[in-house]
């Protein structure tokens, strides 16, 4: 069986250029009832289930008007709560383990028989969160291949096929990256498994400035393995964050530069400002300077700096700016944290 710490990576880069990895401060993006927790606003709620949209989330169909208003037979949309299996202590139907984070996991059921009529499942617009350049988004979601169990109701579901699913991150509506089923064919019967989508930015992308988004999609189609089985796919753990695409860009302008050092030196030793944390362990430090002045000077049209002799960072004839007015400063703050400053 697939683990449940399985990932898929799907990536899209929109400047043309490389897209750089290494230790990058991650920045989390609010989304509205990420785990599928609260149920308010849902149409109506049945035992274990609740159908229709709910608090932060409105029902997708494709073509419009396909499941209605996600409540009625033969498509359900709403959020499922895995109860104890009384067959195998201290496991849940459905899915063995459980809801990967919380109580509650999203649902997009319909039964046989409706198959491959269109796709359908949730979404969700980032209210004043809109699409901003040079930065890196990462959308991760839980993506669930739920096993055939019986309901509280004492329906039997037989749902040993596998749909297919797509998770799109949206701006204004529109998707700029998509996980179209990778994770299909490898996601074992009761599991869970984590699918990421990234997109990057530059400074001429037409979309910045509009809304972002997260859609949730059961792609409806017959399972030939399981023609017969009714089709669902959950998800569960929604979580979008944004990072430089640029290592050392602490102020998202797109190069590395002498702005990027302000922001740390005006952040040093800081637990709470972590603008320039660069290597994502909790504090503004050396460690944070370092990476920036390794890639002092490159932009995102490509890695332009190169390292003197001494170890620092030169382009176009500048030099790297040196903590010379921090220096007390930046000893106290390394040596509180166990750090021993360069000699």
């Amino acid at each position: 069986m697939m683990s449940s710490r399985s990932r898929v990576t799907i990536s899209l880069v929109s400047m043309g250029g490389l897209l750089l990895t290494g230790a990058l401060r991650a920045t989390p993006l609010a989304v509205v009832n990420p785990g599928f927790e609260a149920t308010a606003g849902s149409v109506s709620i049945f035992n274990e289930f609740s159908f229709g949209g709910f608090l932060g989330w409105e029902v997708y169909d494709n073509p419009l008007g396909l499941v209605g208003n996600g409540a009625s037979n033969p498509y359900y949309v709403g959020t499922l709560q895995p109860q104890p299996d009384p067959l195998s202590p201290g496991n849940f139907v459905f899915f063995p383990n459980g809801a990967p984070e919380g109580n509650r996991v999203a649902i997009a059921y319909n039964r046989a028989g409706s198959g491959g009529l269109g796709e359908y499942g949730l979404q969700q617009t980032l209210l004043g969160t809109p699409l901003q350049p040079f930065r890196t988004y990462r959308l991760r979601v839980e993506v669930g291949n739920i096993a055939s169990g019986r309901a509280l109701s004492g329906e039997d579901f037989d749902l040993s096929g596998f749909p297919g699913y797509r998770i799109d991150l949206l701006a204004g509506g529109v998707p700029l990256a998509s996980d179209n089923s990778q994770l299909a064919g490898s996601l074992g019967e009761g599991e869970f498994a984590t699918s990421l989508v990234t997109f990057a930015t530059n400074a001429s992308d037409l979309r910045l400035g509009l809304d972002l988004g997260v859609r949730l999609v059961n792609l409806n189609q017959i399972d030939p393995l399981a023609p017969t089985a009714d089709l669902e796919v959950d998800f569960d753990n929604v979580r979008i964050d944004v990072v430089p695409t640029q290592v050392g860009d602490f102020n998202f302008d797109g190069t590395v530069d002498a702005a990027d050092y302000t922001v740390w030196r005006d952040s040093l030793g800081s637990q709470q400002d972590l603008s320039a944390d660069g290597n994502q362990d909790g504090v503004i430090n050396e460690a944070d300077y370092d990476l920036w002045g390794a890639h002092y000077g490159a932009t995102l049209g490509g890695l332009a700096s190169a390292l003197s002799p001494a170890g620092h960072a030169h382009h176009a004839g500048l030099a790297v700016p040196e903590p010379a007015a921090d220096g007390l400063m930046l000893g106290a703050v390394v040596l509180a944290h166990g750090v021993r400053p360069r000699r």
